[in-house]
């Protein structure tokens, strides 16, 4: 995701998505960061093309995945309290699944009860014993990204 967004681009490719469907989780984790781009960054949470985009995404989501937010969450804990050491890009694909945990959920997604507790007291495990983690989430942290859980958690600010 970029940090300034085309509103008609990621309207036209999402709605394109959505007409065909998606071909795996991950395109449909993809989309909801192009509705959450659109929502949140472009501030068009009112806007009912980008309201109706969200209403079918979530009808797509419930028939499809509808253990999307949950298996997201498992990636994410499973990569947080692996015993050894992260490489770089394991690092990238956890603070990666942070985002998409955020994102799902600001999209409506059930997050189930403590689940959220747990992600954070498992990152600053993690951070703990690997102090690199900080540094790679200060190299990630976008303007937009800025307030997104796992970045806070790590105390990455966009600009350090």
């Amino acid at each position: 995701m970029t940090d300034q967004p085309d509103r008609e681009e990621l309207v036209t490719s999402v709605a394109r998505a959505l007409d065909t469907g998606f071909a795996n989780k991950g395109e449909a984790t993809a989309i909801a960061g192009d509705i959450y781009a659109l929502r949140g960054i472009l501030g068009l949470a009112g806007d009912p093309a980008v309201q109706r985009l969200l209403e079918r995404w979530r009808a797509a989501i419930d028939a499809a995945y509808p253990d999307l937010l949950d298996r997201t969450v498992a990636y994410f804990l499973r990569l947080a309290l692996y015993p050894a050491p992260l490489l770089g890009e394991e690092m990238h694909k956890l603070l990666s699944l942070g985002e998409n945990i955020h994102i799902l959920v600001a999209l409506g997604l059930p997050l189930r009860p403590g689940a959220m507790i747990e992600c954070e007291g498992a990152l600053r495990e993690k951070a703990a014993k690997e102090p690199m983690l900080r540094s790679v989430a200060s190299d990630l942290v976008r303007p937009w990204s800025s307030n997104i859980w796992c970045y806070v958690v790590l105390g990455a600010r966009w600009g350090n």
